[in-house]
Parts: C-alpha cells; sequence; structure tokens
C-alpha cells in the first residue's frame, strides 16, 4: 500500500482560522476569573490582533501583578466566576 503525502490546503487552513477567529473556543471575557496550575485569574481587557488570535491582560488574584497573556484555552483551565452580563 502506497503512504499517502500531506499537502497543505491553503485555502482550507484559512478557513479554519476565519471560524477560530469568529468564535474561539475561550471563555475568557472581560471579568471572567479563571484558574489553573499557574494560579486564579480575572480577565481585565481581550485584544486580538489583526492576525488573529487572542491577547489577554489578566491580574493575578494571589500577587496582585497584572500582565499580558497569549496562552490558548486549555483543559486545566477553569471557570471560578462568569462575566457578569
Amino acid at each position: 500500500m502506497a503512504a499517502m503525502t500531506y499537502t497543505s490546503v491553503p485555502d482550507a487552513d484559512e478557513a479554519l482560522r476565519r471560524v477560530l477567529a469568529a468564535a474561539p473556543v475561550d471563555p475568557r471575557e472581560p471579568s471572567v476569573i479563571y484558574s489553573n496550575a499557574d494560579g486564579l485569574f480575572e480577565v481585565l481587557a481581550v485584544h486580538q490582533p489583526p492576525k488573529g488570535g487572542r491577547q489577554y491582560r489578566v491580574r493575578n488574584l494571589h500577587t496582585r501583578e497584572v500582565h499580558t497573556t497569549g496562552a490558548i484555552w486549555t483543559c486545566s483551565d477553569r471557570v471560578e466566576k462568569s462575566a457578569v452580563a
């Protein structure tokens, strides 16, 4: 049996990028509190750069330190308090 070769399909890659950019699988919005192995964080702001992805300005609720992260949401992240609508 011949091995199949993988070829990138630019149109499909771009379509997937647009879908993920339009509806990211990430509950982090301003005022959400979430936790992970690194600590407990409050989301202060969300920024979506033109090239895609998301950046979050967060405050560590234990140290009060504010920083920016672009880390993706994983199965080890948990929402502790949802945003108030």
